[in-house]
């Protein structure tokens, strides 16, 4: 038998490698679409999204991260623990830059308004607090949810001054900036709110609010009225709620259905 040559051995070295960079909680990508904030047992990692990579590491206080934001620019990152600290860290070098505590109980959920210029902070003791992000201090307490408030969204056109919140036993109050007082108060989930959002790319959008809960039910409001005008089962409980923009719509749906029912 003819002798076979020995193929020789092959050692191979990692390139590169993804780190653990989300244990569970909440999760956000930053308005330029380049980075993940996502909570990492009490941290936070500020992940690049191209790559995977673990750019910054935000430590916590020991105490699970409750909710994160971004600002408008994504050169900030707005964090709150179960510890009832709330945090300002710079995304680009990954230090803090200001701690507060904004409620007694934690937050739930935080969002900033279309300006940049605010931070909401929802929280277990049934009251929501907007933030001026720039000097730290509290411009408005609402106060009148008889349950946990669960998730908070400003309108996106900033000259409308309206905040929304939803709670935990299913209500969704309208609040205005401008008079500083609740303007509607809508009631028709019965499970935690999980989401809230204004289409302002369909038609007539700036006027509709949508939201979401574990009721396995999508509700679309009239702002103008506070009343419900057409309600979309999901068969499923819904834990977020994002409108589109057209250009999206096109790339996830396809351009065909997306001009066949633009207001979808």
């Amino acid at each position: 038998m003819a002798h076979q040559q020995a193929q020789p051995r092959k050692t191979y070295a990692a390139v590169s490698s993804l780190e653990v960079f989300h244990t569970g909680g909440p999760v956000r990508l930053s308005p330029d679409g380049l980075f993940v904030a996502t909570a990492c047992v009490e941290a936070v990692s500020v992940v690049e999204v191209a790559t995977g990579k673990v750019m910054h590491t935000l430590e916590g206080d020991t105490e699970p991260i409750t909710a994160l934001a971004w600002s408008k620019d994504s050169r900030r990152v707005f964090t709150a623990s179960r510890s009832m600290r709330c945090a300002v860290w710079d995304a680009t070098t990954g230090e803090r830059v200001r701690t507060f505590k904004a409620h007694a109980t934690p937050v739930l959920y935080m969002a900033v308004d279309p300006t940049g210029a605010l931070l909401v902070t929802a929280s277990a003791d049934r009251t929501a607090r907007v933030w001026d992000v720039a000097k730290g201090f509290c411009t408005h307490a609402f106060r009148g949810h008889a349950a946990m408030v669960t998730h908070a969204a400003f309108h996106p056109d900033p000259r409308r001054l309206e905040l929304y919140t939803g709670s935990h036993d299913g209500e969704i109050r309208v609040w205005s900036l401008r008079d500083r007082a609740c303007v509607g108060v809508m009631h028709e989930h019965t499970s935690g709110i999980t989401g809230l959002t204004v289409p302002m790319a369909a038609a007539g959008g700036s006027d509709v609010l949508l939201s979401s809960a574990r009721d396995r039910v999508v509700h679309q409001w009239s702002l103008k009225t506070k009343k419900r005008v057409a309600t979309v089962p999901t068969h499923e409980a819904c834990e977020g709620l994002v409108a589109l923009d057209p250009r999206a719509a096109r790339g996830l749906l396809g351009a065909d259905a997306a001009d066949e029912n633009p207001d979808a």
